[in-house]
């Protein structure tokens, strides 16, 4: 939810940024596909937003978004690629980011309101995640 909360402007700013590339997928007028990654520290990449539209996994969507990013690091010299993931994401995210070679380096717990309860995101995202009324 972090763009969804980001001032117009912050949010312009970063996409335009030379440092940040966004790639989308796409067909027959269907957006199925996004990926963000965001180059702005030398000589890493971070994925930022790696995300499939409802329904598309298990389509090779996701390993041909994460060969892109590996590719663009690698052109732009990054030595190190890394992302965050969360209990909000895809519950087969962690495995398929270990499948790509990825290794768990930190673990952090961040509190905040569960923005399906805020309005934020629709209130049936994220199905394996309890919503807790209130």
């Amino acid at each position: 939810v972090s763009r969804l909360v980001m001032a117009d402007a912050a949010l312009a700013a970063t996409l335009s940024d030379p440092g940040v590339e966004v790639w989308t997928l796409g067909r027959d007028g269907q957006d199925l596909a996004l990926l963000e990654l965001d180059f702005r520290v030398p000589g890493a990449c971070e994925i930022v937003f790696l995300g499939l539209a409802p329904g598309r996994t298990g389509q090779g969507l996701g390993g041909a978004l994460m060969a892109l990013a590996f590719a663009r690091a690698a052109a732009r010299g990054a030595g190190r690629i890394w992302l965050h993931t969360c209990s909000h994401d895809h519950p087969g995210a962690p495995g398929f980011y270990r499948a790509q070679g990825f290794e768990a380096f930190a673990l952090a717990v961040e509190v905040m309101p569960d923005p399906r309860s805020t309005g934020l995101i629709r209130p049936d995202a994220a199905p394996h995640v309890p919503l807790i009324p209130g």
